[in-house]
């Protein structure tokens, strides 16, 4: 959480979304008069927070600039509305390239499933799938050693907590000896979060097992090397702010890899529905300019 010096709005009693704000500072509903007082900013620090943040999830685009001023997670249709056209000022390639953020590239696994496998996703439903490849030992497996192989600081994200996540967590920690395996979880505690957070910033070799919910956002963990995708999903925002953990530096880390597992589960001319999941993410990674190769690699049952 960061921190807005001379330039703070206090707002009480107000409600976003139901949720009462009354005990938080800076947090509620702020007029377009409130948007164009003027003031200038001092400085922006970082600061500890333990307390709830609460964030709205909106599809699209959601940092602008309109009119001069800047706004985050605001919808462009309400900007547009209130102030006119919006400018995107500058793009994650671009911060890159000016050595602001990490180095970043994606490798894209491919997992081709057996021709049993593909024939009887044809009958899936889209819940169907997703529970065949959560519970699909052998691709957990390919994820674990994965996980264990690569070199650096590992955030291993998932959806569903005792289908995927448990089952994750238990066969990564079950295989290391001498390194560090966390799991988080929405039940994990904030302060034992933040716990989990200062020690991987000191650690070079530790591997995190979280839920997309509770690390895709809110969370700052500068020494991170490496992400693996290992549920699927089209959400341009998760995944966006998923890669975003990644792209911190670090005294000791200038480069960051995201894995991102997808499913090949076609027979014939009927395409699984997590493949064009991840045809729509493969589109994300060219819109934003990121450098992705594809490695199609046929998933060992048994």
């Amino acid at each position: 959480m960061f921190r807005l010096l001379s330039t703070t709005i206090n707002i009480s009693h107000s409600k976003v979304c139901g949720v009462s704000m009354d005990r938080h500072i800076n947090c509620g509903i702020i007029t377009k008069k409130d948007l164009l007082t003027t003031a200038d900013i001092l400085s922006i620090e970082e600061v500890d927070h333990n307390d709830d943040v609460y964030d709205l999830e909106i599809q699209g685009n959601h940092n602008y600039f309109a009119n001069n001023l800047s706004a985050h997670n605001c919808h462009k249709l309400v900007l547009e509305g209130l102030f006119g056209a919006v400018n995107k000022v500058i793009t994650t390639k671009d911060l890159m390239d000016q050595k602001h953020i990490a180095d970043f590239k994606i490798k894209c696994l491919l997992l081709k499933h057996s021709d049993i496998a593909c024939k009887a996703a044809t009958k899936y439903t889209y819940q169907q799938e997703i529970e065949y490849l959560v519970l699909n030992e052998a691709r957990n497996k390919f994820i674990s050693n994965l996980a264990i192989s690569l070199e650096g600081n590992t955030l291993v994200l998932y959806q569903y907590v005792e289908k995927h996540g448990t089952i994750l967590h238990s066969m990564i920690n079950s295989k290391v000896k001498d390194r560090k395996v966390f799991f988080i979880h929405g039940s994990v505690n904030v302060d034992v979060r933040e716990e989990i957070r200062k020690i991987v910033e000191t650690e070079t070799n530790a591997i995190i097992v979280a839920s997309y919910g509770t690390t895709s956002t809110g969370i700052n963990i500068r020494n991170l090397h490496n992400v693996i995708f290992a549920s699927p999903s089209k959400s341009r925002i998760r995944n966006l702010q998923s890669i975003g953990r990644s792209l911190r530096k670090s005294e000791t880390k200038t480069n960051a890899t995201l894995y991102d597992i997808a499913d090949d589960l076609r027979h014939k001319k009927k395409e699984n529905y997590t493949l064009n999941h991840f045809t729509s993410r493969i589109q994300i990674y060219s819109e934003e300019k990121f450098t992705f190769k594809i490695y199609k690699i046929d998933l060992k049952e048994g």
